[in-house]
């Protein structure tokens, strides 16, 4: 059994998702886990690789990219913003779902 308290490694993980055909990675944990951290290495990897991509945070109350209330891709294009109204990430949900399309 997998110890669940010693994180994999995020070269294997990275290399997995790169080089197979995922188009799409939505990242989830408990607050203060690194996941922002492995999003951008994520990001970086995949484009060191020859891969497009773009990160799209959609954390609305700790934001890595961005203003508080919103959704928005990395890169900081400010056109493509989605205001959500609220930090709380439940009380908005349908315009964090929004704000991702």
């Amino acid at each position: 059994m997998p110890d669940l308290h010693e994180p994999p490694d995020w070269s294997d993980v990275a290399a997995r998702i790169t080089h197979e055909s995922v188009r799409r990675v939505m990242v989830i944990g408990a607050a203060d886990v690194g996941k922002s951290t492995f999003c951008h290495f994520l990001l970086r990897t995949a484009r060191a690789g020859g891969r497009t991509a773009a990160l799209l945070d959609t954390d609305v109350g700790q934001k890595t990219v961005g203003p508080p209330a919103c959704v928005t891709p990395a890169g900081g294009d400010s056109s493509k913003l989605a205001f959500v109204g609220t930090t709380d990430p439940v009380q908005g949900w349908w315009r964090v779902v929004d704000g991702a399309r």
